[in-house]
């Protein structure tokens, strides 16, 4: 007959014993660190300890670290660790689990898409498209997905639940250096359901990875308010899920607004680097400032928000903060426009100094003229092409020094990122286009 073991080992207690100390040592250690007070009851866990003061072997913060945890066990048990040589051991332990927990998180990080796996011979690395980007894999999609449902509360449900494809169009740009929001025609939004409804014959590559790198070619606009408001829905919850990635307190100082992604998970304060409120925001502003405009007003304020968030993603923001930024800022762009007499679009009009409803190319030369003598004048090019060997001694502007057309207008870009960076916002258009 089987026996039921009594007692299963815990991961902390197992690594213990593997550490030289003794079972019955490592049992008690194990049981008074998975205490709520402590809360050490995984290998994972221990990267969380005194807001990652762990994850840094032989640092200062560390070294006070494991003095506390010692401290804490003891005054659990305070027959626990009483010699130098089970002091010695524990340390080890807690050793093993920073270098196993950071293994595992870099797994993890690399399946979905966020990290670069090792490439070797016996690793195969499967690309597609005209610049070769890896392919996101449906069984990556699916974690970033259950992830998203654990924070946000709730199932999408099916109709609101975005194609995979959606989904990695969205994950490549966030994992790019730096990161871009990808624009996607609100045509191209579909739900789950109905790409799978159209989906088209899959190749062979498509059958290896279980997605294509491509979204569907249907890119109509939305011919309703309500299927307006569906597509955008589904872009929300496809940026929140591609952002659904946990940020170590470690990790927190490259990150501004760090705690707009502050969220409850699994019974802890952790921070997640987009959430659904994204969704929220977009719908919230499209229902308030759009309440009166027609659909191609709409599509403006749409493109404008997912230009501006690109920009404060690139600069380091959380993507909540990215987005909420980005709302705040072009809120004007959702509103319906005056029409002109006569009839038209509802657009602004691009109006020069006579007022004929154009910029004349005279007008034009002079502006660029003018952008471009600010641009050498006012503007670092060491730091907008490489790096400024000067610094914060530095007499001129560290902003852009790209030349765009804005609302008609010639002129310098000036916003807090790079030409180069610029260029790279202007080819995922992302950003406007550089002239000069």
């Amino acid at each position: 007959m089987l026996s039921i073991p009594a007692h299963t080992p815990t991961e902390i207690e197992a690594i213990c014993v593997n550490s030289a100390m003794d079972a019955a040592m490592a049992r008690k250690v194990a049981e008074a660190c998975s205490d709520p007070s402590i809360g050490l009851d995984t290998i994972v866990s221990v990267l969380g300890y005194e807001n990652g003061a762990l994850g840094n072997p032989g640092s200062t913060a560390y070294i006070a670290a494991i003095a506390k945890l010692i401290a804490a066990v003891q005054a659990l048990d305070s027959t626990c660790l009483t010699t130098n040589a089970e002091k010695g051991q524990f340390t080890v332990t807690i050793n093993k689990c920073v270098i196993e927990a950071a293994n595992q998180m870099n797994s993890h990080m690399a399946a979905i898409g966020l990290t670069a796996a090792s490439k070797t011979a016996t690793t195969p690395v499967v690309v597609s498209g005209a610049d070769a980007e890896p392919v996101v894999r449906k069984e990556e999609i699916e974690q970033l997905r259950k992830l998203d449902a654990v924070i946000g509360g709730c199932w999408h449900t099916d109709g609101l639940a975005p194609a995979p494809k959606l989904v990695a169009h969205f994950v490549r740009g966030l994992a790019e250096d730096p990161p871009v929001i990808r624009l996607v025609s609100l045509g191209n939004a579909q739900s789950n359901f109905y790409a799978r409804q159209g989906k088209k014959a899959t190749t062979a590559l498509e059958r290896l990875v279980g997605a294509t790198d491509e979204l569907e070619t249907r890119a109509d606009k939305p011919v309703s308010k309500g299927k307006f408001i569906h597509a955008l829905m589904l872009v929300g919850n496809a940026l929140a899920i591609a952002g659904s990635r946990v940020i170590l307190p470690a990790d927190a100082g490259k990150y501004r607004d760090y705690d707009s992604g502050k969220v409850e998970l699994k019974g802890k304060e952790q921070h997640v680097y987009g959430t659904r409120a994204i969704t929220e925001l977009l719908l919230t502003t499209c229902l308030e400032e759009g309440a009166k405009s027609d659909l191609d007003q709409l599509n403006e304020g749409y493109e404008a928000v997912m230009k501006a968030a690109s920009k404060y993603v690139s600069q380091g923001y959380m993507l909540n903060s990215a987005f909420a930024r980005a709302v705040h800022d072009e809120r004007a762009e959702w509103r319906p426009r005056p029409r002109r007499e006569g009839g038209g679009d509802g657009k602004r009009q691009k109006v020069d100094q006579k007022g004929k409803g154009s910029v004349s190319n005279s007008a034009r030369s002079k502006q660029l003229d003018a952008a471009r003598e600010k641009a050498k004048k006012k503007h670092c090019g060491d730091w907008n092409t490489r790096a400024c060997p000067r610094g914060e001694a530095c007499v001129y502007g560290h902003t852009c020094s790209a030349i765009i057309e804005r609302d008609g207008r010639i002129e310098v870009c000036g916003e807090e990122h790079t030409r180069r960076e610029h260029l790279a916002q202007a080819k995922s258009g992302t950003a406007p286009s550089v002239i000069g």
